[in-house]
């Protein structure tokens, strides 16, 4: 009876594992570490999250950059007393036969007494299986320690201390025996982790890639990679002087500090242009060293929240950084703790003698943990900081002027002559990759410049009787000049005309948080916006701040009206810039698809698409594939909002207009389930799905965005887009 239901058991587990393995959650990247490297140079990348397990290759987006894992999974915290005995053993025996010098003769002493306790542990543990002596065996109670073979296949790096180089030596000091405050921790907060090689090719384009990896639960999420111009280095601790001098951290098993390699901790004065790349551990402080030259115009550009936007289980919700410089005297010259509204820092430079500076990188709150991941760029690149006009009409390029940092021109030519309505990118300048791309928007409707930001001499408009005239519909476009400065506008409406004020400011890169009324004729406010509705709905992007406005009005009788624009924060005029959409309501919409990666498994893949609507669209969305495959077929069905948050039936002629028209802003969003079908593949295939809807008898068409759902600070949920949405088949009969 008793092996009866051992076997029954058995079954219960085997089949049990296959339905998992099937339904396994799939791959999940924490952290890249470094997050990018140099066009033509080879080199090796620690990758954490979870489900990890099995992952076979590694995908790019774009093409020039290819990865191949090294090894497996493993930790890079040692927490088991048995397991760090057997890794130290193994770290002084690399050191001593690298610099024989380095290692004190009482730690030899140490390390071989060690080595036969972990030997004979070894040899019993043999003996006592071969013989299976029962209870009368006389070793059960020796410690057991693991097999050399489990740490180096358990942990990252110590399989490189067969043939150690100093690199190596100080990378496994540092990751498991330095002393820090984050060893105190029972458990890893990032479980895996696996070594890559990473091969850039010299003519691959600088900029953002996505990661993925692929193994037997599919693609992962996509972690953002940056391939630069320049040269880079990583961080060698220690590199916190900054720290307090007398500040020290306790080992922990209460053992006495390892040894480090007779190098560790030398720190090197560097050259410019250079790209920094380290870790913030807990109450860490990283500092780098550089010679610069008089008259340069550096730009010391952070990477940090970029690199992961979001996180679950930190308080703001990413890795909120501070940049500080410091002279030669060790004198503080600069500091910042975002640029504008981004919380990555950046300080402008201009370099009033040659010598060496320091630069420094911390938590604003001394947090810190594996996945707090940095680049740090010092570099005399060409960055944009004001675009005017912010945009133009679609069908002819648009000229601006810009303003910013080592620009050759003064003046670009924006491409809305090729692009849809929306939000672009422009990444080059003159032939040369600018620090951060240029956001401009692209609409169809007739454009309008201020004359004030033309001429403000000859005109003003920043009162109600020198508003200047506009027609509907119209985009303007203006700027905030100077402190205190506000924009009027006037038009002519008529009696229950539905008028919509829609401000892209922030959006597009702009300085201006601002705000928007809507004035009768003798100045008296009828409707008035800060931050845009979509703060209380979906949260797009990496945007969490929503200070662009928006807001909708019935005009109450014919007559003109006027719009007045200002800057809820008291700045000066650089890089306000803004357009200023004054129409009825087009109704328009937005699709994101969830996740971004397509894993097929038994042949279908269920994605989840939001519809985003705009401007009171609720109109049929139909969605089909741009590829021209015959592989893949798909399938739509509207997904039925849980019960307990359905609208309660209104039965009653009691509800005012003022209340419908908050629900319908408070429900901008639609969910379609997409079932995506297609026979076996067996390599990774990029794919585009299109929506299609019909708006006042024009038809829509709009590219639906791969994003996917992160979790900020505890609670809030965005929706992070991603740049493919590549699909895999998985078999059904791998196992994890």
């Amino acid at each position: 009876m008793r092996y009866y239901f051992s076997a029954v058991l058995l079954l219960f587990v085997f089949f049990v594992s296959i339905a998992f393995a099937q339904d396994a959650p799939s791959p999940k990247i924490a952290c890249i570490y470094p997050a990018g490297g140099k066009a033509g140079t080879t080199f090796e990348v620690l990758i954490g999250g979870r489900q990890l397990g099995r992952s076979g290759a590694i995908h790019f987006s774009g093409s020039g950059v290819q990865g191949k894992i090294l090894n497996g999974y493993g930790s890079t915290r040692i927490n088991n007393g048995e397991d760090r005995q057997v890794a130290v053993h193994l770290y002084y025996e690399a050191l001593e036969r690298f610099d024989p010098s380095a290692v004190s003769p009482e730690q030899k002493r140490i390390n071989a007494a060690l080595k036969k306790k972990i030997e004979e542990s070894h040899k019993n543990s043999a003996n006592k299986t071969e013989t299976n002596t029962g209870a009368g065996n006389n070793t059960t109670n020796l410690t057991v320690y693991p097999s050399f073979e489990s740490i180096t296949r358990r942990f990252p790096y110590f399989d490189r201390l067969k043939q150690a180089t100093p690199e190596v030596l100080e990378t496994v000091y540092d990751i498991y025996f330095a002393p820090r405050a984050d060893r105190f921790s029972t458990r890893d907060l990032i479980p895996m982790n696996l070594i890559a090689e990473i091969t850039i090719d010299a003519d691959a384009q600088p900029g953002i890639y996505e990661l993925r990896l692929m193994g037997a639960n599919g693609l992962s999420t996509p972690a953002r990679f940056y391939v630069d111009k320049h040269p880079e280095v990583m961080e060698r601790e220690p590199n916190d002087f900054a720290a307090k001098p007398n500040q020290t951290v306790p080992e922990p098993w209460g053992r006495p500090n390892i040894e480090p390699p007779s190098r560790y901790g030398i720190q090197e004065i560097h050259s410019t242009p250079i790209v920094f790349n380290g870790r913030i551990r807990a109450g860490d402080v990283d500092r780098f060293t550089f010679r610069a030259t008089g008259g340069q115009k550096l730009v010391l550009a952070v990477k940090a929240r970029a690199l992961m936007p979001y996180l679950a289980d930190a308080v703001p919700g990413w890795f909120q950084a501070v940049l500080s410089l410091y002279n030669s005297d060790g004198k503080k010259i600069a500091e910042s703790a975002s640029y504008r509204f981004d919380p990555d820092p950046v300080i402008f430079f201009d370099v009033p003698a040659t010598g060496v500076y320091a630069v420094e990188i911390r938590d604003s709150i001394y947090r810190g943990r594996e996945d707090f991941v940095y680049r740090i760029s010092v570099a005399e690149t060409p960055m944009v900081t004001s675009v005017f006009p912010a945009g133009g009409q679609i069908g002819s390029p648009t000229g601006v002027d810009i303003d910013g940092r080592n620009l050759p021109v003064k003046h670009t030519v924006l491409p809305t002559d090729r692009v849809k309505t929306g939000i672009h990118t422009k990444k080059m300048l003159e032939g040369l990759v600018l620090t951060e791309p240029i956001l401009f928007a692209a609409d169809s409707l007739p454009e309008y410049i201020e004359k004030e930001s033309i001429d403000t001499e000859r005109y003003k408009n920043n009162t109600l009787k020198t508003a200047e005239k506009v027609s509907l519909p119209v985009i303007i476009n203006g700027k905030i000049n100077s402190e205190g400065d506000e924009d009027y506008y006037v038009f002519t409406g008529e009696r229950g005309q539905k008028i919509v004020l829609d401000v892209t400011a922030l959006s597009v890169g702009s300085a201006l948080d601002s705000t928007v009324q809507l004035l009768d004729e003798y100045g008296a406010v009828i409707a008035e916006n800060d931050d845009r509705a979509d703060s209380s709905g979906p949260n797009i992007g990496l945007e969490t701040h929503h200070a662009d406005p928006y807001l909708t009005a019935v005009l109450p009788q014919a007559g003109k009206y006027t719009v007045r624009i200002f800057s809820t924060i008291s700045k000066d005029g650089v890089g306000q810039s803004y357009r200023l959409r004054i129409s009825e309501p087009m109704p328009d919409f937005s699709v994101y698809v969830e996740p971004s990666a397509l894993n097929f498994r038994n042949g279908k893949c269920n994605v989840t698409a939001h519809i985003v609507s705009k401007d009171g669209f609720d109109g049929e969305v139909k969605f089909r594939l741009v590829n021209d495959f015959s592989l893949f077929s798909i399938t739509q069905s509207v997904m039925q909002t849980p019960a307990e948050n359905k609208p309660e039936e209104d039965k009653s002629d009691e509800k005012t207009s003022a209340e419908k028209k908050l629900t319908e802003e408070k429900l901008p969003v639609k969910d379609i389930q997409l079932t995506l079908t297609a026979a076996q593949f067996w390599r990774v295939i990029p794919l585009e799905i299109e929506a299609v809807a019909e708006v006042n008898g024009k038809r829509i068409v709009r590219n639906v965005v791969p994003a996917d759902d992160y979790e900020q600070a505890f609670i809030y949920h965005h929706w992070v887009p991603a740049k493919q949405l590549p699909a895999v088949f998985v078999r059904s009969n791998q196992r994890r």
